[in-house]
């Protein structure tokens, strides 16, 4: 990492007007922190720790920093089964409605809500590691260890199984392998000696052992990193989102007023047909507003309308809605849920009932 060059793009974001100094020394002091493979996908939340209810100022930064060049911008594919990243997209002009899992071998719909992750990872300017993103397995998947082997390094991990089929799989490297645990339990150590060879392959892949302790080495013979994960064989048919870590949807940010203002050109394409599993639509309307226009003439009619406008529009904005378009005096907006949008209406309302009414 160009430690230099990273504080140089940090104290031209903390001279933008109206930045949050605060939040961007969070994020600097979690990059400073974090491992490199954290940063080849720089998750929000994680940056966020215990200060989640800043996840939409850090947000904010994050996208201020790509347009500043200090980070750039990932639209990350996971696989529903065993969410591994698949691909990636780097604008919504380059949806697609399908992508494939090689390692579960699987071909599977993209949604922007569930399968869709927006991520952040340092210019390549500042940072260039040279490897595939990764991401963690989520617990559901019962992980077992987790080694991360430099080039010509070898590491190692002791591990008890019980029986049953596992798969053992490098994400960096897309190698995987399967191993199975059978027979009567035994309390000697049992030892597995894995090599990562050139390209996508383990030297073995297919493993067999008995219930108990088991040492497992991976040794590292032709890639930067390679790693080795262990988890139960078995899939979910399709993992929900409550059993993945928090994480920046693609819906989400959709919805984030910077990425509008800073990313408003970029739209999904009319030829694909990308899935939104559930999202709420708002309309309005001004009741009577041609007999508004007539009564008070249009001047001071435009001007209500107007008004009224600039009070959807903040509190459509302050609950997380995303101005789709308005036509004349009625504005349309979508919502990531019905809470959202209901608060939005409220407020609005509320607004309205509050608002200082010029006398004739």
């Amino acid at each position: 990492m160009n430690i230099e060059l990273l504080k140089e793009k940090v104290e031209q974001l903390k001279k933008r007007p109206n930045s949050s100094k605060g939040t961007i020394d969070q994020i600097e002091k979690w990059l400073l922190g974090s491992h490199v493979l954290q940063r080849l996908r720089i998750n929000p939340y994680y940056v966020a720790g215990d200060t989640v209810k800043n996840i939409k100022r850090i947000t904010s930064e994050f996208l201020h920093g790509v347009k500043s060049g200090a980070f750039d911008l990932h639209w990350d594919i996971h696989c529903p089964h065993c969410n591994m990243i698949t691909d990636e997209f780097k604008d919504l002009a380059d949806t697609s409605e399908m992508s494939f899992c090689p390692m579960c071998e699987r071909d599977f719909k993209i949604d922007l809500l569930d399968r869709v992750e927006v991520t952040f990872s340092l210019n390549k300017e500042i940072e260039d590691p040279q490897l595939r993103p990764v991401c963690a397995p989520p617990p559901v998947l019962q992980n077992k260890l987790q080694l991360v082997t430099p080039l010509y390094c070898t590491e190692s991990e002791t591990v008890t199984l019980e029986q049953g089929r596992y798969r053992y799989c490098c994400p960096l490297t897309l190698a995987k392998g399967i191993l199975k645990v059978e027979g009567p339990e035994t309390e000697e150590i049992q030892e597995i000696k894995l090599k990562q060879l050139a390209g996508s392959d383990f030297d073995k892949k297919e493993l067999t052992v008995r219930p108990g302790k088991v040492k497992i080495e991976l040794t590292n013979t032709d890639h930067n990193l390679s790693g080795l994960i262990l988890h139960t064989e078995q899939l979910p048919q399709e993992l929900q989102l409550e059993q993945l870590p928090l994480r920046l949807s693609g819906i989400q940010l959709i919805h984030h007023p910077d990425y509008k203002r800073l990313f408003g050109e970029q739209v999904i394409s009319e030829r694909e047909r990308v899935k939104i599993r559930a999202i709420t639509i708002m309309f309005t309307d001004i009741t009577g507003s041609t007999r508004m226009y007539e009564t008070l003439g249009d001047t001071k009619a435009y001007n209500i309308v107007r008004d009224h406008f600039e009070i959807f529009f903040e509190s459509i904005e302050k609950y997380g809605g995303k101005i789709i378009k308005t036509i004349g005096d009625a504005v349309m907006a979508s919502f990531i849920s019905n809470e959202q949008a209901i608060m939005a209406a409220v407020g609005a309302v509320t607004s309205f009932i509050s608002f200082p009414v010029t006398p004739e």
